[in-house]
């Protein structure tokens, strides 16, 4: 990563640090105004050893509950239009909807550029009001976050009163946790509409703004919502706008920048242009260590098969396979498979490279439905068939 972009990425997060810390002081000040220090005493106050510890996981939990709230405004309203679950994080807790089998499974979460949260539908198709309808799914965090805000405040604020005349365990707790998940809740919502990003991800304000104002910077959020519309829907690579992906390719944004190479990659593929396609993904190289870990292993895979299939340079292909974290599973899946094939085929291993090529075929889905998919079988069926070289793509 340039030195640039680490000042830029610690600049940003500065100004999110700065701001919870002014949020916490504010709440800090609000809470010492509206509430007299007897109350305080009230809500510390314990008559069993386990009752602080508990108050402490409680309020955790609220914090951790805030952020679920919040992650699952998008996710919800993702999904309530039609959208395709593909990703949800929060904190250590991961879901997700598995590349090879199409199954949602459970995993925890490792990378910290992920662990705030995020997300993640799909549009299934290319249809009028893609932008229109992601500006809302964008919104719906912030606005999640608000509404829990005020509830939960509200409710604890309001049933402080009754501290004075049943001063119960289960009020104490109860209390508490509001307060905890009013407050999470509330920073938020501040965190994710005041700055303009935060590491490398845009905040739900800027990107919202981003959607709805026009101009080139919408351009590029309806080519990437259009592209992304068409790969989900299975339309063959050959069948996307170059000039699209090329246009994303000049977003600022790094991750929109591999994103876009990645698909270039797989345009040229599709239209039999071995040499350009190395060309796209070799551009993704100096952008790899910007991406969150899910991400970039996704990269590296890519970047590998490029170089085992095309370059048919296998020590270059497992150079990028092992910076792969936690290790590469050969065996995980069709895509695995594929970049096997290629490297047994690039060391005229023929006989393996085919094996492998037909166990590929197997583990791909009944119904494909991806464009990648769809490609990985048309390769796999290429490399099953007899000893392979770059021009048969």
């Amino acid at each position: 990563m340039s030195t640039t972009k680490q000042k830029n990425q610690l600049r940003q997060l500065a100004i999110g640090a700065a701001t919870g810390i002014c949020a916490g002081l504010l709440g800090y000040a609000l809470t010492s105004f509206l509430v007299d220090k007897s109350t305080i005493k009230s809500l510390a106050y314990s008559d069993s050893s386990w009752e602080n510890p508990l108050k402490v996981a409680l309020i955790l939990f609220g914090i951790w509950a805030a952020w679920c709230a919040h992650e699952l405004g998008h996710l919800i309203s993702g999904l309530a239009q039609g959208f395709k679950f593909h990703l949800f994080i929060v904190g250590l807790l991961g879901v997700r909807r598995n590349a090879a089998t199409d199954r949602i499974e459970w995993f925890v979460n490792r990378d910290v550029n992920l662990a705030g949260g995020i997300a993640a539908t799909v549009p299934v198709r290319d249809e009028p009001g893609l932008r229109q309808k992601f500006a809302l799914i964008v919104a719906m965090g912030p606005v999640v976050s608000l509404l829990g805000a005020l509830i939960a405040l509200g409710l604890s604020y309001a049933s402080l009163p009754l501290l004075e005349t049943q001063n119960t365990v289960l009020l104490r707790l109860a209390i508490n946790g509001g307060f905890a998940f009013g407050a999470a809740s509330l920073l938020l919502f501040v965190a994710t509409t005041l700055p303009g990003r935060t590491g490398t991800f845009f905040t739900d304000r800027a990107r919202f703004f981003r959607l709805i104002r026009g101009g080139r910077a919408a351009e590029i959020e309806q080519a990437t919502l259009t592209v992304l519309a068409k790969t989900m829907g299975g339309e063959p690579y050959s069948a996307l706008d170059k000039s699209q992906l090329e246009a994303i390719a000049t977003e600022d944004s790094t991750m929109f920048q591999v994103y876009a190479r990645n698909l270039l990659f797989r345009y040229h593929l599709d239209v039999n242009e071995p040499e350009e396609a190395l060309r796209q993904i070799q551009l993704t190289e100096p952008l790899i260590g910007d991406q969150p870990a899910l991400f970039k292993n996704e990269v590296l895979k890519e970047l590998a098969l490029a170089y085992a299939l095309i370059a048919q340079d296998v020590e270059k292909a497992q150079f990028f396979l092992s910076q792969i974290h936690p290790a590469w599973d050969q065996k995980a899946g069709a895509a695995g498979l594929l970049i096997q094939s290629a490297m047994a085929n690039a060391l005229q291993e023929f006989e393996r490279s085919r094996e492998l090529a037909h166990s590929g075929l197997k583990l791909l889905p009944e119904l494909l439905t991806k464009s990648e998919d769809k490609q990985n079988k048309r390769l796999l069926e290429q490399l099953g068939k007899k000893p392979v070289a770059t021009a048969f793509l």
